[in-house]
């Protein structure tokens, strides 16, 4: 199994359990089905209204693998990116 791969059965199961989230989508190679050994994991996580600034998103990856790398990309507005190792 892919190290990628256990990430995305940690985002899946904290998913499950986490009742401030609305939604998640899962987007890139992992869920069209082309990527390899090389390819990162993108998630978009949409929580209830009324949790809206209160999630912290370094503290919620760290629920599935610790951070070692995090920064915040203003790119596309404030989306918060971060590096875990499983």
């Amino acid at each position: 199994m892919l190290i990628q791969q256990r990430l995305i059965a940690g985002v899946r199961e904290v998913c499950h359990t986490d009742e401030r989230l609305d939604a998640a989508l899962m987007y890139g190679s992992f869920a069209s089905g082309e990527a390899d050994a090389h390819s990162d994991v993108e998630f978009w996580l949409f929580f209830l209204p009324q949790w809206h600034g209160q999630v912290d998103p370094r503290a919620w990856c760290t629920q599935i693998a610790p951070v070692t790398l995090w920064g915040s990309n203003t790119r596309f507005g404030r989306l918060k990116c971060g590096s875990v190792r499983a």
